[in-house]
């Protein structure tokens, strides 16, 4: 009998530990479930506010400031300027909430080519624009999907004439204008030494029998030299082709540029124009853009990122920037901002290594004029800088909107901004806060200001032309540039403090006006660095 009652006890010690095993396993089941409801609950608690989920890797501390600041007692105009902020975000993110589509789009427009340094390069086909965008505003409407091939890049024409763009100009003014006509104005480079006899080539539809059947009308074109070539052989030029008045009610879609030797045309260029004016009625005009000078070499990503964030904080609702011989990095992250949130144009710049010798600053003056004309049709006021220049308002003024109470009358044409140079500190740290921005962390500045480096904000529809530091020429001259007060706003320029033309660069003092953006600032950079790893995935 000892071996059935030996069989039956190890029967039970094995139910024993069976159910025992079994008894550990549901205790710790249901121990786990807890755990994970706790977490998806404290995770529902962080992911509630709009920037702490955008915090990634070492920019964690800007949510736990931000979680802190909220648990703080309030600031009654931080909470204000946060909530400004917020709304400007949330603009934005209703402007790209179908992303999806716009990425499908784009995926199926992709062509892929090899670069040049053996990696693959993406380039986007143009995407016709809607009648109602902003960037196609200043094209007819009958014209928007031809003469593209137009624009865009420099056209030669005669012997070292060199053309780039054209703008129909409505504008009376009290030089050329007198009459209430039309012109082309046209902006290009050429000797200064040469004037070569060139005319504009308008086509005129004959009647409306006879659709296909057009007419040449001729326009001579008068050369104005802009004021800022520095005694160069090569110099900025807009030349001016009175419109014929048989065509002065609709701006045609293009102009062929002659060049006549003798009494025979040897050479012919057609632009496309654009306007000065909308040419269709607009739901909403851009009050504040930014016009940025040709961009070359080594452009940092972390330079221009808080350049455009810092820029749309203090008001741009645009940046159209012109790329001269940028890095593949740089024009990365401007074609994210191009085509995920609208907020840049980039212009291409490229010119010929003869040009770019003979002429000041590669041909910047030129690209002034251009964005200027460029951006009538869609904005009030353009701010001309560097992406080391700030226009910053003072005392109770935080973005540019709050200036135009104080600087704003009707007989000013632009304002202009003294400078001030900002000591660097050296790169890195970015003030505790994990991301390299030197508005942050650069605070020492020169005690005097240089009332020579200088830089405007103009009323668009006002200026016939722009200076690099000044305005040159408005359309009346009796329209006023008013010099605004440093205790209103000054410029912040991020370099060497520069001597000379009674600048003095020896007294320094600290200016922490910047903190004031700290925590929109630190917000703007981590969501685009967020959003723009998964863009850059396209």
């Amino acid at each position: 009998m000892a071996r059935p009652l030996t069989a039956i006890r190890r029967r039970r010690g094995l139910k024993m530990i069976v159910g025992l095993g079994l008894g550990y396993f549901l205790v710790m089941y249901g121990f786990h479930v807890s755990l994970q409801d706790t977490g998806s609950q404290s995770r529902g608690r962080s992911e509630g506010g709009d920037w702490d989920r955008l915090a990634i890797g070492g920019d964690a501390a800007a949510a736990v400031a931000r979680r802190r600041h909220a648990g703080a007692p309030g600031n009654d105009d931080d909470d204000g300027r946060q909530r400004e902020f917020d709304r400007m975000r949330q603009y934005e993110r209703r402007k790209s909430v179908d992303s999806d589509v716009i990425r499908a789009a784009e995926e199926a427009r992709v062509v892929q080519k090899e670069g040049d340094d053996g990696r693959l390069e993406f380039r986007r086909e143009e995407m016709t624009m809607t009648s109602e965008s902003l960037d196609d505003v200043n094209v007819p409407q009958n014209c928007r999907d031809v003469h593209r091939e137009a624009e865009f890049r420099f056209r030669k024409i005669s012997s070292d004439v060199f053309l780039y763009s054209a703008f129909w100009d409505s504008r009376p003014n009290d030089f050329d204008n007198r009459r209430n006509g039309s012109f082309v104005r046209i902006m290009a480079i050429k000797p200064r030494s040469a004037q070569p006899t060139l005319g504009c080539l308008f086509k005129q539809e004959e009647d409306a029998a006879s659709p296909n059947a057009t007419r040449a009308l001729e326009s001579p074109v008068a050369y104005y030299e802009m004021c800022e070539n520095h005694g160069r052989g090569l110099g900025g030029y807009i030349l001016s082709c009175p419109v014929p008045p048989e065509l002065e009610s609709s701006p045609t879609c293009s102009v062929t540029v002659a060049h006549v030797t003798g009494n025979a045309v040897s050479e012919t260029v057609r632009l496309r124009v654009r306007t000065v004016a909308p040419t269709a009625p607009l739901a909403a005009r851009r009050r504040f853009a930014v016009c940025v000078p040709p961009l070359f070499g080594a452009v940092a990503v972390s330079r221009l990122t808080e350049f455009l964030e810092l820029s749309r904080l203090l008001g741009a609702e645009h940046v159209t920037m012109y790329d001269l011989d940028m890095t593949s990095e740089a024009r990365e992250v401007l074609r994210y901002y191009e085509t995920r949130t609208g907020f840049v144009s980039v212009v291409p710049w490229r010119l010929d290594r003869s040009v770019d010798d003979g002429i000041w600053y590669h041909g910047q003056l030129v690209a002034i004029q251009d964005c200027l004309y460029r951006s009538m049709a869609s904005a009030d006021f353009v701010v001309f800088n560097d992406i080391d220049e700030f226009v910053v308002p003072r005392g109770t003024h935080f973005r540019w909107p709050d200036l135009l109470p104080v600087l704003d009358r009707p007989n000013r044409c632009a304002f202009q901004f003294r400078s001030a140079f900002f000591k660097p500190q050296g790169d890195g740290g970015g003030g505790g806060h994990g991301l390299d921005l030197r508005t942050l962390v650069h605070l020492q500045r020169t005690s005097n200001f240089d009332r020579v480096r200088t830089k405007c904000m103009v009323k668009t529809a006002a200026i016939f032309e722009k200076g690099i530091h000044h305005v040159s020429k408005p359309i009346w001259a009796d329209l006023e540039v008013h010099r605004v007060d440093p205790d209103v706003a000054f410029l912040h320029h991020y370099r060497v403090c520069l001597h000379g033309m009674g600048m003095n660069c020896a007294a320094y003092e600290e200016d922490r006006t910047m903190l004031r953006y700290d925590r929109q600032l630190i917000s703007a950079v981590n969501y685009t660095k967020f959003h723009f790893k998964d863009a850059a995935t396209l």
